[in-house]
């Protein structure tokens, strides 16, 4: 694993409070052809919505990606489904695939029928049960595909991400397809957020079984499992030193000085830029250089089935009043931190488009694509990589001015989510992390 750890800058002004953005690049290695070990097996249970208001097509969308799905798992990979409407019932119990009959299983999945109302919570629950029923130290994923119109059971959506997030203490996350144009994301949205999942828009059949195909293929092609990373304060550093997390991660346990970062899994390839910020409250006094803090990283490579350990210091100078000069900030830690912010930005434009506030919403994605535009021409050597993140930024604020209210909300609600959890899309995370990097 390629790891790459950037300061947005390493000269402080002598006795002054500061915050030091930090940038954990890390680039996970491709599968090897030949695997030196067996690679870890995943177990994936698909949670259906069966309800009447999954007809209309949207139900023959989910038989028909989830056909597609079976036909590409491995035979070491664990398979099940459970439907549910009013109440939820198992349609193919949890079993490695190469124990299922796949007759049967097609024919099972074929056979569901739209009627009744929607629990989701009956769904969600007998899903994680199924999920709790994979072998012990299995990570499982439920993946949940419904229009989110809940109308029986538990509605409140931070209650029913309550659920998911109990559950990710068991290795079992949960992930979100939103079926069909006007389905309801607030309890998609929550499940994925507090599942440590994904949530997607599936509103045709070829988005749908893209955004199932990615999500199934990431977590089958893993090469790195575990990845954590630890933020010790070297002993000349300030008693008062601080790390925060900025982007949602796994897991962040702060400590004295420090703190722990569980990043997870990576899929073969993936780049994942992970933000972090040194607070100093009081400033470190003058003559200073060395190094505040060390950043331990820590993972399993599934290709030799190795546990691997590097520890980066993080260096800083600091320098008298008279002395100080503002240093030059790092620009690829700037357009991340305005990639994150732009995932904020997202969040404010769902609760304007939510409180009907439809033209101050389109104005807020019409000002900041102008105002990403000007950051894209001022930011003149960040990498390719933060560039066309941007760009994609700056168009996804752009084609929210020409979308309909709820198709605005959703795209929002997805960009948001990927964005705040550093997630890519499986194109991007599948571009190699560059030397200059």
């Amino acid at each position: 694993m390629k790891i790459n750890i950037k300061q947005e800058f390493d000269v402080l002004k002598a006795n002054t409070k500061t915050s030091l953005g930090l940038m954990v690049e890390v680039a996970a290695p491709a599968a090897q052809v030949t695997e030196i070990v067996s690679r870890t097996n995943s177990a994936f249970v698909f949670v259906v919505d069966t309800s009447g208001s999954m007809g209309g097509g949207r139900l023959e969308l989910v038989k028909d990606s989830l056909l597609a799905i079976w036909a590409e798992l491995r035979p070491e990979d664990y398979f099940g489904v459970v439907k549910f409407e009013d109440r939820a019932d198992v349609v193919v119990s949890l079993k490695k695939k190469a124990d299922l009959n796949a007759t049967e299983v097609r024919n099972k999945i074929s056979n569901l029928r739209p009627g009744g109302s929607t629990s989701i919570e009956a769904g969600l629950r007998l899903g994680l049960a199924e999920a709790a029923s994979s072998p012990e130290s299995m990570e499982a994923t439920v993946i949940l595909l419904s229009d989110g119109q809940a109308n029986r059971g538990e509605v409140r959506a931070e209650v029913l991400g309550q659920l998911a997030a109990q559950a990710t203490e068991h290795l079992i996350t949960v992930s979100t397809f939103g079926i069909g144009q006007d389905y309801d994301d607030k309890i998609l949205d929550q499940l994925s957020i507090s599942g440590n999942g994904n949530h997607f828009a599936g509103l045709t059949l070829e988005e749908l079984q893209t955004g199932l195909r990615n999500e199934v293929e990431d977590l089958l092609s893993k090469t790195i499992r575990d990845l954590r990373l630890e933020f010790v304060p070297k002993g000349n550093a300030p008693t008062n030193l601080k790390v925060n997390a900025i982007q949602r991660l796994r897991k962040f346990t702060r400590k004295q000085g420090g703190g722990i970062a569980d990043v997870g899994d990576l899929a073969e390839n993936e780049v994942r830029s992970l933000l972090f910020e040194v607070e100093l409250p009081t400033g470190i006094s003058a003559p200073f250089q060395d190094a505040i803090v060390d950043v331990k990283v820590t993972w399993l490579d599934v290709n030799t089935g190795k546990e691997h350990t590097e520890t980066h210091n993080v260096w800083v100078r600091s320098l008298s009043v008279d002395d100080y000069v503002e240093p030059a900030k790092d620009e690829d830690i700037l357009a991340e931190m305005a990639i994150y912010r732009a995932g904020l930005i997202h969040q404010e434009i769902i609760r304007l488009f939510e409180a009907g506030l439809d033209e101050e919403a389109r104005h807020l994605a019409a000002e900041s694509g102008v105002e990403f535009t000007t950051l894209l021409q001022r930011l003149g050597s960040t990498s390719m990589r933060q560039r066309d993140r941007l760009s994609e930024e700056v168009m996804n604020f752009m084609s929210i001015q020409d979308m309909d209210m709820m198709s605005n909300i959703k795209k929002s609600r997805e960009i948001s989510n990927r964005v705040m959890r550093a997630k890519k899309s499986a194109a991007e995370s599948r571009k190699p992390l560059s030397d200059e990097n």
